[in-house]
């Protein structure tokens, strides 16, 4: 275990708190662009964009990339089947992986937010130059990643 002085560990505690209130900040956000369509949760519109722009993708797969767990993804995925916006099937050749796709009415529900998400993103990151979008960027990429191998 690699040993951090108390100001770095100060900073690092201060940082996660600042990471933890941004992203609720940013799933209220979420919300509200997801809301305008009739969406209940910024997740669900997290699902339909995952699978119009991605292709048909199993539940397992939506997950992963959501990092939720399997029962609140599959609750969500739940609850847009029956708004009509994706479909589910069983693959052939493993019924026990259920594939999700996005319907005409999905597709329908992300472009009728798009125009809130891109104007509400560009005021929430106004503060920030493009370098700086960038770097931030990727210091999270990099972070999720690092996350992400510790729990496997």
């Amino acid at each position: 275990m690699v040993k951090i002085s108390r100001d770095l560990n100060s900073e690092i505690s201060k940082l996660t708190l600042d990471i933890v209130r941004l992203a609720n900040l940013l799933e209220r956000e979420g919300t509200k662009y997801a809301q305008t369509s009739g969406l209940t949760s910024v997740h669900q519109y997290m699902i339909l964009t995952r699978l119009l722009y991605h292709g048909p993708q199993s539940i397992s797969s939506l997950r992963e990339n959501n990092l939720v767990t399997k029962q609140a993804m599959t609750g969500v995925v739940k609850k847009l089947l029956e708004k009509k916006l994706v479909t589910t099937a069983k693959q052939p050749d493993d019924l026990r992986v259920t594939i999700v796709t996005i319907t005409k009415l999905g597709r329908e529900k992300i472009e009728f937010i798009r125009p809130y998400r891109i104007e509400g993103n560009k005021q929430l990151f106004s503060p920030l130059s493009k370098e700086e979008i960038s770097e931030l960027s990727s210091m999270l990429n990099k972070l999720i990643q690092h996350m992400n191998k510790i729990e496997e």
